[in-house]
């Protein structure tokens, strides 16, 4: 992505209210605004989320790298398989508190982001309070929506663009056997053991005395 020296760029995470109808599945989500305006006429923006991300927008895994325009508004792309996904899961469930970087550019010029930690991105997160990430559960997709888009160029010379979109993580909490489960678990196995060695002494040949 290109910079410019007439760049104007302001992105904010908005943390809005946790909605009533998230669905059990969803663990957390994170919610952008931005607003982008470059002197070059555009009908389309690319929108960016990047993990790992450092404070100059590299990253260690691109999760979405999208190009949109304002009839693309409830759009959802989402992401369950292949190998950025599965280092996004694993980036979102290390226990580490990592950056998380959004991008918001023109295709023709111009471009602006923020990067910020998972722990103030990402909130209404079921993996509870005091957890900087969703350790302890397992990702089973990302879904990216495409909230609101607009894109106007007053005088023919300038584009202005502002946009709002939401990063949603759904998974569940990891398999983890219970103590219960395990006890079971260990019962059952010593049984078995018991009853092949009861097995193995009945067949074995008597031993003739000296």
């Amino acid at each position: 992505m290109s910079r410019t020296l007439l760049l104007r760029f302001t992105t904010i995470i908005a943390l809005l209210a946790f909605p009533a109808t998230l669905r059990a599945d969803q663990l957390g989500f994170a919610t952008f605004d931005s607003g982008l305006g470059a002197p070059v006429i555009a009908n389309q923006v690319r929108l960016v989320i990047g993990f790992g991300t450092d404070d100059v927008g590299q990253s260690l895994v691109t999760v979405f790298d999208v190009i949109v325009d304002p009839t693309d508004v409830g759009r959802t792309f989402s992401l369950s398989s292949g190998p950025e996904f599965e280092a996004a899961a694993r980036f979102l469930t290390d226990g580490q508190n990592g950056a998380i970087g959004y991008f918001h550019s023109f295709i023709a010029g111009g471009e602006g982001g923020q990067v910020g930690p998972e722990s103030l991105l990402f909130f209404g997160d079921a993996s509870g309070s005091g957890r900087v990430d969703f350790a302890g559960f397992e990702i089973t997709s990302l879904e990216f929506r495409i909230d609101e888009l607009t894109l106007s160029s007053p005088g023919g010379i300038w584009t202005d663009s502002s946009a709002r979109s939401t990063l949603t993580v759904n998974g569940q909490p990891s398999a983890v056997p219970e103590p219960a489960t395990l006890c079971l678990m260990g019962l059952g196995l010593a049984g078995i053991y018991a009853r092949r060695r009861v097995r193995a002494g009945r067949g074995a040949p008597p031993v003739s005395g000296k």
